[in-house]
């Protein structure tokens, strides 16, 4: 299900889908949590989300636009899909019956019904007074592709006809609708509805959205399906549970699912509120974003620029460090933000880009692609989503074009590499196996060029001596290409700059996570920890400054670092470059541990810069000079002591001689 592996396995979001029409009676509707085939619950995932439909008759949409409002009657569409290839045996969990139903058909014609889909296809003929009572037709959900139609008999006058094509990517469905006048109803029916338990999911529930109201760590989204993201985003993530959150038609949603049993699960309406939006955050995220990150499906399927990448040594910083994490989910939404392509797009800005995982994933032990929206977060607030974006995690290892193409070469050039980044980790390279042994796709991406899928190494196999190794970084073995190109070795650092005050931080330390974000706070004069601090030291023009570094990935904050130092720059007035400053930071034991200061000149702008090897708060001060007067005092204190040593010195000289 969605994003519970960290590598490997096929990870899709949407499905089949076949749409039927129905209209119902007012005061009845449908929710697809409740359909079931055969006892199994039918996903009902569209586009990522579980929706609310009210069915309906003769409706015509475009799935490539927005779906959830294409209505003529305002109630909606009607969708199925199920998980299809996530079972074995998927028969036992697709069958249904549709109820066909019509009104003012001629009674003395015939009409044939016909299904069409992977599973089957069947073909009766009915009369039309049969028809106008209802007749019954079981099918199966299909996958790829299917169609339902009704024909007048011995004629090809199609009195209904739909027709549904996927590929189960998303937005890869193609419909073709007729407009039905004549029937007034195609209802559906499910036998051996299994019942089940939710008291656990009502006390979710209610500890999550007390009262059936709740606020969600976002702003207002300006899409339902940028709702479906930013509201699922926003959710507490539990082991036994996956929580989605969406929007439809003014109404809110929470879908729980239980991890253990997909059949479990149960959808709750609730009255979601939404943070208020800060117009200078928005205004500097436009600035800064823009259509930067604006991509189209294609584009992403044909161009491999328009992929974040993430390999060589910063795949070893990503992988080294997620080692500790606890929450694999956060790891792999946070792949991208390990990109340095992606810190470059955006001005290194402490902006964290949370990625929703949609389709993807791989059955390569090497490359793990992920397609799907990003969640645009910052200081912890979710304010926009962007759709779609795609990363990929290359386990591919560089090394100079001077190296020999043998395996002890090959493995001692990148234990180098790998052993000097990480400064004292141990690091052990092996032989794994020769490439050719591999599958074509364990070291290839997919390209569609003419709607046909082609294989693309993703490096020169003439640039490796047709082997595969496994780097054991701690006790975690990994599997590794190592392949000759200088250009592409990577020599990885954070940058990370607070978009409100605009100190930044760079550090090439190996455990620093290269999505870490800082956050500089100003503190407040009034404040206790500014009067504290004050107490202390002076401040000079009141800069003191709470900084702190975190990672998403690992979901904690970077406190102190033990492979290097991080180097802090903080724009001061110009009038204070010729000051004899210092970083102060005021130890919890009261103590005072001061920083070096130097100023630099950096395009027009001058910064304090000190380095450190933890963060907290520190105080801009100034290391000022005695005065004058209290320089004569020291002289003469200075030469009375000197004297006095002197007479005493000749005195016991004296003594001893005597």
């Amino acid at each position: 299900m969605k994003k519970r592996s960290i590598f490997g396995g096929l990870i899709i979001a949407l499905f089949g889908i076949f749409v039927m029409p129905i209209v119902a009676s007012a005061d009845e509707y449908y929710k697809l949590s409740e359909f079931k085939g055969d006892g199994n619950i039918l996903s009902s995932k569209i586009q990522g989300s579980e929706q609310l439909y009210y069915p309906t008759i003769g409706v015509e949409t475009n799935w490539n636009s927005d779906t959830q409002t294409a209505t003529e009657t305002g109630r909606g569409i009607l969708y199925l899909s199920n998980w299809f290839d996530r079972y074995d045996g998927v028969e036992n969990y697709t069958s249904f019956s549709a109820k066909i139903k019509s009104t003012g058909l001629d009674e003395s014609k015939k009409y044939n019904v016909i299904y069409k889909s992977k599973y089957e296809e069947t073909n009766k003929t009915y009369t039309g007074k049969e028809l106008n009572t209802g007749v019954v037709l079981e099918v199966k959900l299909p996958y790829k592709e299917a169609a339902l139609s009704i024909i007048e008999d011995g004629t090809t006058n199609k009195v209904l006809y739909k027709y549904s094509s996927c590929d189960g990517a998303v937005d890869e469905c193609n419909e073709e609708f007729a407009t039905v006048k004549t029937f007034d109803e195609i209802g559906i029916t499910f036998g051996n509805r299994a019942y089940f338990d939710s008291t656990e999911l009502d006390a979710i529930f209610e500890e999550i959205a007390p009262d059936g109201k709740m606020l969600v760590n976002c702003v207002e989204p300006d899409s339902v399906e940028a709702a479906e993201s930013m509201i699922t985003a926003s959710l507490p993530i539990y082991d036994d549970y996956e929580l989605y959150g969406y929007m439809y038609e003014g109404q809110g949603y929470l879908y729980i699912q239980s991890v253990e049993n997909y059949e479990v699960n149960k959808t709750y309406e609730v009255e979601y509120s939404f943070l208020e939006a800060d117009e200078n955050v928005i205004a500097i995220l436009t600035e800064l974003i823009g259509d930067k990150l604006s991509f189209s499906w294609e584009e992403l399927e044909e161009d491999y620029d328009k992929i974040f990448v993430v390999e060589d040594l910063d795949s070893i910083n990503y992988l080294y460090n997620v080692q500790s994490t606890i929450n694999p989910v956060a790891a792999v939404n946070s792949i991208a933000n390990y990109s340095s392509r992606l810190h470059n797009l955006t001005g290194n800005a402490n902006v964290d880009f949370l990625f929703d995982v949609r389709a993807g994933g791989s059955m390569s032990m090497f490359t793990e692609p992920f397609i799907g929206p990003m969640n645009v977060v910052y200081d912890g607030v979710i304010y926009g989503n962007i759709n779609p974006v795609g990363y990929r995690l290359n386990k591919i290892i560089y090394v100079p074009n001077d190296t020999a193409k043998t395996r002890d070469a090959l493995i001692a050039a990148a234990k180098k590499r790998i052993s000097e980044y990480l400064k004292g980790i141990d690091v052990d390279i092996t032989y794994g196996g020769t490439i050719d042994e591999l599958g074509e796709y364990e070291y290839s991406r997919e390209v569609y060029i003419d709607d046909n899928v082609e294989l693309v190494p993703l490096f020169d196999l003439e640039q490796t001596n047709g082997e595969w190794f496994i780097v054991t970084i701690g006790e975690e073995e990994y599997p590794y290409f190592i392949v000759i190109d200088s250009d592409k070795m990577s020599e990885p650092y954070l940058k990370t700059k607070d978009i409100n005050t605009n100190i930044y931080v760079m550090t090439d330390s190996f455990d620093t996570p290269l999505d870490s974000r800082l956050s500089a706070i100003k503190l407040d004069p009034d404040s206790d920890e500014y009067k504290e601090i004050a107490n202390k030291v002076k401040v000079i023009e009141g800069l003191a400054f709470d900084l702190n570094l975190y990672s998403t990935s690992l979901n904690m904050y970077i406190i102190k670092i033990a492979g290097g130092n991080f180097k802090v720059y903080i724009p001061i007035d110009e009038k204070l470059a010729n000051k004899n400053l210092v970083a102060t930071y005021v130890k919890a034991d009261g103590n005072v541990e001061n920083h070096p200061i130097t100023v630099s000149k950096i395009d027009d702008v001058y910064y304090a810069v000190f380095e450190t090897n933890h963060f907290s708060t520190y105080a801009i001060t100034e290391l000022t000079n005695p005065k004058t007067g209290d320089n004569y005092t020291s002289l003469i204190i200075m030469l009375i002591v000197g004297a006095l040593g002197f007479v005493s010195a000749r005195l016991l000289l004296k003594k001893r001689n005597n």
